[in-house]
């Protein structure tokens, strides 16, 4: 680079990351590093930034992102809190936290943080589905459903959406698993699990007709047939076409 060029890209990345001068620059570098899986080279750009501006959060983030990397929950856990300390409002630190927890099994944290760096407005597909696991295994699908419902509705990411329709059906929410398990489908229709999420969907909303119609033309084309038998068979039963339901399974 000239030395043009060189100012000009420190003057930017001082806007970004809130430091002046050549160490702005190595932040960036540092995060590039990190999302190419180049670990030392983070470390070594990161870790003299933490020294030289120990109250800046983004050379502890990197840190702590290189320690989630290396399954090091503890050491994880140490850089977000230090993160925290300077960007208390942070997503992205949140789910740091969140992250460092469950490396640790440590629940309850995980989902405390976790739950507050979705509500941060956090945009982690990762920590989302993480989250909602954790929350079903502890029995608290409902309290999930409405911390991620937003969410799901304002990103574009058809695994949380199928994830918390899911969690809906298995809570006895059809009428709300409705709208996500169809989102999915939405936002990909080619994979199975969203083509009978879809179907599931059409069940859900008593559009019976229309659930069969697609059911008769997945039954052939699908893995798990037994999935989509099951759907047709209570279609069916709601119609009360009891004979059609004894036939279809035989």
């Amino acid at each position: 680079l000239s030395r043009k060029e060189k100012r000009a890209r420190i003057a930017k990345a001082a806007k970004l990351y809130g430091i002046k001068g050549e160490e702005s620059l190595a932040l960036h570098e540092a995060y590039m590093a990190l999302g190419a899986g180049d670990i030392r080279t983070a470390l070594q750009l990161a870790h003299p930034v933490t020294r030289s501006h120990p109250g800046n959060a983004h050379g502890w983030v990197i840190l702590g992102a290189a320690a989630l990397n290396q399954r090091e929950g503890r050491t994880a856990c140490a850089f977000f809190g230090k993160a925290l300390e300077s960007a208390p409002k942070d997503p992205a630190v949140m789910g740091g936290l969140a992250k460092g927890h469950i490396l640790e099994a440590e629940v309850e944290p995980a989902v405390h943080w976790a739950e507050r760096a979705i509500r941060a407005g956090s945009d982690d597909a990762g920590l989302i589905g993480l989250y909602l696991q954790l929350m079903s295994d502890l029995g608290r699908k409902l309290a999930a459903a409405e911390v991620v419902a937003p969410v799901a509705r304002r990103l574009d990411s058809a695994a949380v959406s199928l994830a918390l329709g899911n969690m809906l059906a298995e809570a006895e929410e059809p009428g709300r698993a409705a709208e996500f398990l169809e989102r999915a489908w939405r936002l990909d229709p080619l994979p199975e699990p969203h083509r009978i999420a879809r179907l599931t969907a059409l069940l859900y909303q008593v559009r019976l007709d229309e659930c069969l119609e697609m059911g008769r033309g997945l039954l052939d084309h699908v893995g798990d047939r037994d999935a989509v038998a099951v759907v047709m068979m209570t279609a069916l039963r709601v119609q009360r076409r009891l004979d059609e339901v004894v036939a279809f399974a035989d």
